[in-house]
């Protein structure tokens, strides 16, 4: 008799905990769960990809704010200095004095970038 008990008991009881999910407001409240995870415009997947998208752009910040940063140094460098501003003209933009001439010599890589161009197939 106590086997029978025992089992009678054990699918009284799994009844009861199946019978819970019956119930209006369990049901709503899982299809919302469920509807909000993977169906709604702020899924699971979408949310994965927004974080993904913000740590690029906050590492973007970053090195945009250390490029910031020396390019102010560069520029403070470039206020304080004539001969550094001489320089950077020369070197970077060409430029010159009156009555100079400037000759370009071409380094080596330009040498070799040249002649694959120039070369037939």
């Amino acid at each position: 008799m106590r086997e029978t008990d025992y089992l009678n008991k054990t699918i009284m009881a799994a009844k009861q905990s199946w019978r819970f999910l019956g119930n209006f407001y369990v049901l709503s409240t899982l299809a919302f769960v469920f509807w909000m995870l993977f169906f709604d415009g702020n899924d699971l997947m979408n949310q994965y990809k927004l974080k993904q998208e913000r740590a690029e752009l906050v590492s973007q910040k970053e090195f945009y704010e250390s490029e910031i940063g020396k390019i102010k140094l560069e520029t403070k460098a470039l206020k304080q200095s004539p001969y550094l501003l001489e320089r950077i003209a020369r070197e970077k933009y060409l430029m010159r004095r009156e009555g100079e001439d400037i000759y370009i010599v071409p380094s080596e890589n330009f040498q070799a970038k040249s002649n694959t161009n120039n070369q037939n197939p």
